[in-house]
Formats: structure tokens, sequence, C-alpha cells
């Protein structure tokens, strides 16, 4: 077999366009106790010390014909002032060993040693009050106080590993790890990096890595302690004296002045030492009011720049690190990021910042793990960020943390496997994105069949990635992580609004490209959008609108959820009638269900009453409107001809696929599958997945001669029909 630098001619930019053109398998080899911590003799706790299990699965990818893979590897900073590359340089032997055509890309955690807040005390994250003294933050480090994880894991780190078993439960801490905000963490860690990317660079594969992923925070996700916190508590950070400190500092930078940073916060006599966080209260927790659910309050300033801050800051650790990484070896450096569609919290972890990611010559690759919802056999795929808007600038690699039937959970058999395989594969195609075959907790692709299967994935992968993409997609949801600054976080209605309702617009039978607003921006043409859904559009400046909306055809009908508009600066209702000609206004929701005013649409649920402790509203009714949903006193979902379009407001964001198909109707968009479908497609491919067992004629799209690749049979009559199970896939590659 050919050695990797006999396949890949050397080029400039060959690493990057390798991870470009070809996927990845991710498994649990080289994972060691994260941050680091040691044996009683000095050794790093390392998971698995017999590899052997994995290797066998790294080798059954290279036979499916994966080429470059990727496992967490030990930084080498295992003590405060230690370094020991010996489980780094066995991760590297034992990889290599798999295949001299194999390349690597290794991520690297840079969350600090445990001891390391012994020394360090005010760089550690401190949970609100934020009250304990230096002295005894010291105390607490590596003690059962101290949160090592950002999350409570009573069972310990290793949890459902199969390997080696914690000794240590993970609940209720009163610190966190470094302060995101920690110079002396960049500091210390950037050194380690240093240390630990001259080593690779250094080691006989090192024309074989082509990268370097790097992670930190929860799981090395780049994610703030506690970001997935469910409850108000102990837990909610970052109320360090570095955190405070350098928060002062973007202020003043900010607002150019002592006095005015003061004005603008309501802090008479503010300095570095004694600036006022605002409380997780203030921030997320209480509201008495609509008004205040949407951060009209006093300190509203306060609390949204405490969430720029902290996206600021993140991004300054990565490209503080991507800059250490990519200057040593010249290679792609990459990270998890932007995970505002899945996570509530996403301001408070600081994912927000997309622009200055984006915009970064330090990054090259942005990662995310799937959703965990909407995600299982006969559902549509999830995401956690916005891959297009993404794909746009940076190269996008999707985590496909989906499960199989050898994982004992939602997939129960090989033909489900089977279709969430395809369908994630036909997803990240259509969105220009790379990805990795992710085998979480060992084991989950360890049968012929699924190999099988994959190497037929990658075989078709090949073809598609040589063709030049062209979009087909008429319908566009848009997002705007922005609009997390003007509302309190609230997971039922983040899991309505960015997770189901997005999961039911592409159960309609037909594509659907996703961008953010700011993209809506810089793209010059937007007529091939007949339907345009806004999902999260609370914070709307007229003039952006007034560019935005003159680049979509004249017959474009758009459609606006929840609240569009309230703020645009300033709250007021009477914003969204000057948006999109309906008037919203304030509702108790009185029952369980909303109605379709007309046809056979079915009856929506809502949030239960617990879940549902969010702001409700009605749309106001006036002539020549046209009402889609009801509840039992009053309007749910309307339309009106207003400002020269079709625009619908949907008041609550729980419709379903019916409804969003309606109006995909009667925007005029074209449908490629009946309702209950999922498609992704382009002008290389058109791939369907059914939730329920249907049939129906082939869409036009395809014709004789293109290869079904599920069954493995070429279209012979293009106006026959199309059965399917139900959850089951066809994949058509256009000759």
């Amino acid at each position: 077999m050919k050695t990797a630098k006999e396949v890949f001619m050397p080029q400039d930019d060959r690493y990057l366009q390798l991870l470009k053109e070809h996927s990845v398998f991710w498994s649990q080899l080289g994972w060691v106790y994260d941050p680091p911590r040691l044996y009683a003799d000095g050794r790093q706790i390392a998971f698995y010390p017999d590899s052997s299990r994995q290797l066998k699965y790294h080798r059954d990818f290279r036979r499916a014909g994966i080429r470059i893979h990727s496992s967490l590897i030990s930084s080498g900073w295992v003590d405060t002032d230690r370094f020991d590359y010996t489980e780094t340089d066995r991760t590297l032997n034992e990889i290599f060993s798999c295949g001299d055509d194999l390349f690597y890309l290794p991520r690297i955690k840079l969350n600090v040693p445990l001891n390391w807040g012994k020394s360090n005390p005010g760089e550690m994250c401190l949970y609100y009050p934020g009250t304990l003294s230096e002295e005894e933050i010291a105390g607490i480090v590596n003690t059962d106080r101290h949160d090592i994880f950002g999350m409570d894991l009573p069972w310990g780190y290793s949890a459902g590993t199969g390997g080696w078993k914690d000794d240590r439960s993970n609940v209720g801490g009163l610190i966190g790890n470094q302060s995101f905000a920690s110079r002396k963490w960049l500091a210390d860690a950037g050194e380690a990096l240093r240390r630990f990317v001259q080593h690779l660079e250094n080691v006989p594969y090192a024309d074989r890595i082509i990268g370097y992923h790097i992670g930190y925070g929860m799981c090395g996700e780049t994610s703030l302690w506690r970001a997935w916190e469910k409850r108000p508590g102990y837990c909610y950070g970052d109320y360090s004296a570095a955190f405070r400190k350098s928060f002062f500092d973007w202020g003043l930078n900010r607002y150019g002045s002592p006095e005015k940073l003061a004005d603008v916060w309501r802090q008479p006599g503010i300095t570095r030492d004694n600036v006022i966080l605002p409380a997780p209260e203030e921030r997320e927790f209480q509201w008495r009011n609509t008004a205040e659910f949407f951060r009209e309050t006093p300190n509203r300033t306060l609390c949204i720049d405490c969430e720029r801050f902290t996206g600021d800051v993140n991004v300054n650790a990565l490209e503080h690190f991507a800059r250490i990484a990519k200057t040593i070896s010249g290679k792609p450096v990459g990270a998890f990021y932007g995970y505002y569609m899945f996570v509530p919290r996403s301001a408070y972890t600081g994912h927000l910042a997309y622009e200055r990611l984006l915009a970064s010559p330090w990054i090259d690759f942005i990662a995310s793990p799937k959703s965990y919802r909407r995600v299982e056999p006969g559902e549509p795929g999830s995401e956690q960020v916005a891959s297009m808007s993404i794909g746009r600038k940076k190269l996008y690699v999707d985590e496909l943390d989906n499960r199989t039937y050898l994982s004992g959970c939602d997939v129960k058999t090989f033909f489900q496997t089977r279709s969430v395989m395809w369908r994630e594969f036909a997803k990240n195609m259509m969105n220009h994105s790379n990805f990795w075959w992710m085998d979480l907790h060992g084991g989950w692709f360890d049968s012929p069949e699924i190999l099988n299967e994959i190497g037929r994935i990658e075989q078709i992968a090949e073809k598609i990635r040589r063709k030049t993409p062209e979009p087909v997609a008429e319908v566009l949801m848009v997002t705007d992580e922005n609009g997390f600054y003007a509302i309190r976080p609230h997971r039922e209605l983040h899991r309505s609004l960015l997770v189901d309702s997005p999961a039911e617009i592409r159960l309609c039978g037909t594509p659907v490209d996703h961008f953010r607003w700011h993209d809506l921006l810089e793209m010059e043409d937007l007529s091939r959008y007949r339907c345009i859904f806004f999902m999260n559009q609370f914070c709307i400046s007229p003039e952006e609108w007034r560019k935005i909306r003159k680049k979509f055809r004249h017959d474009a009908h758009f459609c606006w959820h929840y609240a569009p508009g309230i703020r645009n600066p300033e709250f007021n209702l009477s914003n969204v009638a000057d948006l999109c000609g309906m008037s919203l206004n304030e509702y108790e929701l009185p029952g369980r269900e909303l109605h379709g005013a007309g046809g056979n649409l079915p009856a929506a649920a809502v949030p239960s009453p617990e879940g549902a402790d969010y702001p409700h509203f009605c749309i106001g009714r006036q002539p020549g409107m046209e009402t889609l949903a009801v509840y039992d006193d009053a309007c749910a979902a309307a339309s009106v001809f207003h400002d020269g379009h079709w625009n619908t407001l949907i008041a609550e964001p729980v419709l379903t696929y019916p409804y969003y198909r309606e109006i995909m109707k009667r925007a005029g968009v074209a449908f490629y599958a009946p309702e209950n479908t999922a498609v992704y497609a382009d002008n290389r491919f058109f791939a369907v997945f059914s939730r329920e067992k249907m049939e129906f004629p082939l869409p036009a799209v395809v014709h004789e001669g293109d290869f079904e690749c599920v069954s493995g049979k070429e279209v012979q009559n293009q106006y026959s029909r199309l059965k399917m199970e139900a959850q089951d896939a066809r994949f058509f590659l256009h000759t």
C-alpha cells in the first residue's frame, strides 16, 4: 500500500485540502483523565492501558477507506510544572502502527492540571456569589468541592467508557477549573501547547500529522463550566478575580473612560477591584413580566456586556492557542464552537462571537457534536451550529455522534442504523461540510455490515466531492446568534424555537438552507428562495432589514416566529406590527393545544404549564388577515400582505410539518417528496428519508441512469414510483 507522501502531492495547503476532501474516524484511543490527574506513583491516569480494542477499530476503518484518524491525546502537561510525554508517545506509536497511509488529527485539551489552582487561586473559575477568598479557593482545589468537569457526574469522569473506573464523584463544587479570562492560564497552557506541538513536529510521523484540534473547558469543547446547567444555584460562573478584572478592562476599552463605564454599568466609582458582576437572577432565572424577559431592565447593558465579554474571552483564548500551534507547525488548527442551535446558554458559555472567529486567520476549521434531539431514525436530523454559515468562510467538521444498533440506545436494527448514517452523510454533503465518524463508547461500528456500509458511503463521498456543488433549495431558514442577547435563556422556549421548529420545517419534503442574519447582509443574491423562515429575530435593525429584503424575489413569502423585531433596539410590542403587519398581544395560554383554522391541519401541542413559564402571545385580528392556527379564543398564526410581501406570523413556536408545508405551498415551493419526509439535495444528489411507510412518484430531479446508493440499483425508469418503509433512506447520485 502506498505511503501518505506517495498518495498526496505536496502543496502549500495540502493538509487543509486533505481535511476538506476526506472523512475522519475518531475513537477512544489516547483518552486520559481531564483535567490531568495522576496515580500515586506519578503516572498519568489513562482510561485504556490496553488499547488493543481501539486499535482494532482504527484498522477496521482504514480497511473501510477512512484515511484520516483522530483521537484525544495527552498534552504532556501532567502537573503544575511537570511535563511527561509517555502517554503522548504511546498514542502516536499506536495510531501510526495501523497503517503507513494513515494521517492523524490529534485533539488536545488545555485544561489546567488539578494542583495548578493551589498556586493560582485567583485564576480559577469561581461560582456565584463569588465571595470565597483566595486562601479558601486554594484549600478547595483538588478536593470534592472542586468541580473539575463543569457538570455533576456522580459516577465520575469515566462512567460509560468501559475502561478505568473513576474513584472520584463530581457533585456540588464551589469552584470550576481555570477562568477563561485568566492571563496566567493563557501563558501556562500556551507554553504547554508550544512544547506539545514542537514534540509532535519532531517525531518520525510529523508529516502525517495534518493539524491540531484545540480544546478546553467542559468536555474540551470551549464551553464555560456549567454551560449545560438546568437550574439556578451555586454553580453559575464566572465570578473570579481574573474574570472581574478582565471584564473591567474590556469595558474600559469599549466605553473609553471610567466615568462613561460607571454610567453605562450603573456603578459609580467603579474600578478593577470593585466591579460588580450581574447575579444569575438578573441574567437568567427571574423575571416579573414580558419586558424583563426581553431584558428591558436597568442593568440590561451590564448583563449583555458580560455575555459579549465571555464570547470575546473565548475567542481570545482560541486565537492565542491557534496562533501558537499554527506558527510552529504551519498546519490547520480548529476547535469546537458556536453551539447556539442546541444550547440555550450559548451566550453564557461564550459561543456567540461568530464574526470574530470566522474572520480569524488562525482558525481553519470549526467543529461541533450533533444536536441530541430529533436525530433518531425517521427524524430529519439536527445541528448545534449554523453549519452552512460557517462553510462560507471556514471548514465545518460535523461530529457524527450517532448511535448504531450496537450502542444499546435509540437505534435497534441495522436498517435504522443505515438510515441514520445516510441521512447524516446527505446533510453534510448538502451543507458543504465534512464529518467524522465518532465511536464514543467503543464498538458502535464493530460489525461487518456497518463497516461495509461506511465503505460504500465513502466511495460515494469521493464521487460527490469531485463535483462543484450548486444549491437547489427554495426554502431558507434564518437564525441570529445576536438574538440571544435580547432574551433570558429558557430551555423550553429554546427547544421549541430552535430545535423542534427547524426539525418540523425539514419534514416538509423539500430541501432547506440555513444561514445567519449576518450572512444575508453579505450575500448578494437571495432570489432563489421563495419561502423564508425567520426563527429568532428579536433584534432587527430597520435599516438592515431594508437592505436584506430587497435581495429577495418580489413574491418571496416571509414567515416570522414568536416575537420578531420586538427590540429595534428598544423593547416595544408595536415593533412587531411595523415589521410584519400584524400586532402581537400578550396572552395567558389556557390550554395545551392550538388548532388549524381550516382544512385538515392537525392540532399542535403547546408546552405543559410547568415548562411554559415564558411570555406567550396571540395575534390581533385585522381586515385581510388569513388565519392559519388558533387557540380556543385567539389567533396563534396568521398571514397578511404587508410591505410588498406575504408575511406569516407564528405567535407560539409549536407548529408541526403540515402547517409549515401549507405555508411553503402558498409560497410556490417545489416539493420533492410527500410531507413527513426529510430531503437533502443539490445538483449532485437527491436524498429522502421517511418517518412512515409511503409510496410516491420519483421527483423530476431523478433521471434514468442515476444510481440509488442505498439499494445499489440504477434507476431504470424515471417515471416509476418510490416505495419506502418507515424510517427508510434513499440516496440518488446524479449521473
